[in-house]
């Protein structure tokens, strides 16, 4: 796996496409070939990866305490998946989303990743809690129901500083 975006986003788009974008029209490579595969890109490879850097950088900040490690989390049956799953110092688990989208995210995120975190082990589920990441900010009803229930929201306005 590349582990640097820059190199990742050329192998993946810019070399592939090197003769087209030589002898055509960029706009039009761009549009025809770059663009619609953009936003998977961004959300698979990317996305995820700069929410992390923030957690590492930022996290203690956001959160009021350290984390001791965070990955990403997957099942070993592979039919459970998280983005973000930490151990933060004081013991308790924390779990996040990561969305990049062009619209805002909406509460069945939040609800879907708890219905995740309710199909882990006990000890992660008792002392469980939640952030969200977003490119596109986040919609009014997610905002009060992340007050509520003590949800980090993160846009990328955040992010970038």
């Amino acid at each position: 796996k590349i582990n640097d975006h820059f190199i990742r986003f050329w192998y993946r788009f810019v070399d592939r496409l090197r003769s087209d974008l030589e002898f055509q029209d960029y706009r039009e490579v761009y549009e025809v070939s770059i663009q619609p595969r953009l936003n998977d890109y961004m959300g698979i490879y990317s996305f995820e990866d700069v929410c992390h850097q923030f957690l590492k950088i930022k996290g203690s900040d956001v959160l009021g305490q350290g984390i001791r490690r965070a990955s990403r989390y997957c099942s070993r049956d592979g039919s459970l998946e998280i983005d973000v799953m930490a151990e933060l110092v004081d013991g308790s688990y924390l779990f996040g989303e990561c969305k990049w989208s062009s619209s805002p995210v909406g509460v069945a995120v939040y609800y879907a990743l708890r219905d995740k975190v309710a199909r882990m082990p006990e000890r992660y589920r008792n002392s469980a809690r939640y952030i969200l990441f977003s490119a596109a900010g986040f919609d009014n009803n997610l905002s009060v129901t992340a007050e509520r229930d003590g949800v980090v929201l993160v846009t990328a306005e955040d992010i970038t500083g």
